[in-house]
């Protein structure tokens, strides 16, 4: 059975991210990064999962959100080759949902 949409964002997505962000950044904290992806995201809707997981990106990552996004461009989302086009066509950090 299909995962619901409104669970996407869980455990086994955080790993993997984390796991992708770990091959770029040697010195990130996977295991802190998916133990509070896992603890903003319990009992939250999708848009409201989304919402948590860009707070934990600026605990982790910085708040500077082209600096953050441009890692992850760069990293995770090789498609998506201009922050500006990125955000006109509305990909922003979404694009990191077919991670």
């Amino acid at each position: 059975m299909a995962k619901k949409f409104k669970d996407y964002y869980d455990r086994d997505w955080a790993e993997l991210l984390a796991y992708k962000i770990k091959q770029a950044r040697d010195q990130f904290d996977s295991l802190g990064f998916v133990s509070r992806v896992v603890g903003v995201v319990k009992d939250k809707e999708f848009l409201d999962r989304q919402d948590a997981i860009v707070e934990v990106f600026e605990e982790v990552l910085g708040k500077n959100y082209q600096k953050t996004f441009s890692f992850l461009q760069l990293y995770l989302a090789p498609n998506c080759r201009n922050l500006r086009v990125c955000l006109q066509k509305g990909f922003g950090y979404g694009q990191l949902g077919g991670i």
